[in-house]
C-alpha cells in the first residue's frame, strides 16, 4: 500500500489530459455504468465544520475509491488549514488497499474546477465576450487554472462583497481581472458565468441573465446552497446537471422542481451532451444553465490517471 502526498500529486497533474478524463467519466455515469451510493455528510457545531464522503466505482473495473474531503472555517485561526482531505483506492477483486491520495483537499477543488471546464467546453457561447466569476479569489484562481485550456476568453470580472480590490492582483492565470462590486453590471455585460459563492439571501433575478448567457452553478448536497431565483431557473432555454440524480434533491434545480417550475424530464444530463453535442447549446442567443454537484466518477477518474502516474 502506497501514500502519495500533496507535494508528489501536484507534480504528476495535467489539466488537459484529466478534462479528458473526467468527460469520459460523465458518459459513464449516464450510461449507468458507475455504482455511485448516496453522499455520506457530518457537520459538527463547536466549532463549525463540515466532512463529506463520496465513493464509488465503474462496473467490472479494477478498483473502487473513498473520497474524504473536510472544510472547518476556523481553522486558520488556529495555524491549520480550513480543508483537507484524501481519495483511498481500493482493489475492486480483492478489497485490498492500493493507495492513499493525500491530497490535504486539492484535488476536491480541482474536481469541481475540472466539472466547470468540462461545462464550459460544451455548453458556453462560441463567442465568450467576458467570464464572470461570482466567488473568491482562492475559487476564481482554482477554476481559471483548468478554464483556460477549453476557453480562449482571458478577460475575468470578480464579483464578492468580502473580496477588497486592492488585494486582487491583476492577472490570474494569465487572465486580466477586474473587481466589480454590482452584480447586475457583471451579469449584463459577461455572457459565461460561474457561480461558486453568493452571500445567503442574494440570489440572481430572472431580469439579470441576459440572451446568449450560460451559468455554470457549483453546488454541494446541501439542499439549501442555491443561486438563483427559481424563476430564473424557468427562463434557461437548455438547463443541465452533471447529476440528475442529485439535482433533485440539491441546488437550484430542485428548488425549481418543487415549485413545479421545472419539470425533471426537462433536464438533461451532462454525460448525454458529451455523448451527443445536439443535446447542447443550439445557437448563441440561448440561456444555458448547468448545475454541478461533481459526483464520485469524478474522484474515481482523478484518482485512476494520478495512480497511474505515481506508481
Amino acid at each position: 500500500m502506497q501514500i502519495f502526498t500533496r507535494e508528489q500529486i501536484e507534480t504528476v497533474i495535467n489539466h488537459k489530459s484529466l478534462i479528458d478524463a473526467v468527460s469520459e467519466g460523465y458518459v459513464l455515469y449516464t450510461r449507468r455504468r458507475v455504482a455511485s451510493p448516496p453522499i455520506a455528510s457530518m457537520h459538527f457545531r463547536y466549532p463549525p465544520g463540515e466532512v463529506q464522503i463520496k465513493y464509488g466505482y465503474i462496473l467490472d473495473d479494477d478498483i473502487y475509491c473513498i473520497r474524504i474531503a473536510s472544510d472547518f472555517p476556523q481553522n486558520p485561526r488556529k495555524g491549520l488549514p480550513e480543508n483537507g482531505g484524501a481519495i483511498v483506492i481500493y482493489d475492486q477483486k480483492t478489497g485490498q488497499m492500493k493507495a492513499v491520495l493525500h491530497d490535504e483537499g486539492l484535488l476536491t477543488r480541482l474536481s469541481f474546477s475540472l466539472a466547470g471546464a468540462v461545462a464550459a467546453k460544451h455548453l458556453a457561447p462560441k463567442d465568450v465576450r467576458a467570464i464572470g466569476f461570482l466567488g473568491s479569489m482562492e475559487q476564481a484562481q482554482a477554476h481559471l487554472s483548468v478554464l483556460k485550456e477549453v476557453i480562449s476568453c482571458r478577460r475575468v470580472i470578480l464579483w464578492h462583497p468580502n473580496e477588497i480590490e486592492g488585494e486582487i492582483p491583476p492577472t490570474i492565470e494569465g487572465f486580466t481581472v477586474n473587481v466589480e462590486r454590482n452584480l447586475h453590471a457583471v451579469l449584463s455585460f459577461c455572457n459565461l458565468v460561474i457561480v461558486t459563492a453568493m452571500p445567503d439571501g442574494t440570489y440572481i433575478n430572472t431580469e439579470d441573465i441576459k440572451a446568449g448567457t450560460h451559468l455554470t452553478l457549483v453546488t454541494s448536497p446541501d439542499p439549501e446552497k442555491r443561486w438563483l431565483n427559481p424563476k430564473a431557473t424557468k427562463k434557461a432555454d437548455l438547463i443541465v446537471a452533471d447529476s440528475r440524480q442529485l439535482a433533485t434533491t440539491s441546488g437550484d434545480i430542485a428548488a425549481a422542481i418543487e415549485r413545479a417550475l421545472v419539470a425533471l424530464w426537462e433536464v438533461n444530463e451532462l454525460g448525454d451532451v458529451i455523448k451527443d453535442p445536439a443535446m447542447g447549446r443550439a445557437t448563441d442567443q440561448q440561456i444555458t444553465v448547468a448545475q454541478l454537484t461533481a459526483p464520485a466518477i469524478l474522484d474515481i477518474q482523478i484518482a485512476k490517471a494520478l495512480y497511474a502516474k505515481l506508481s
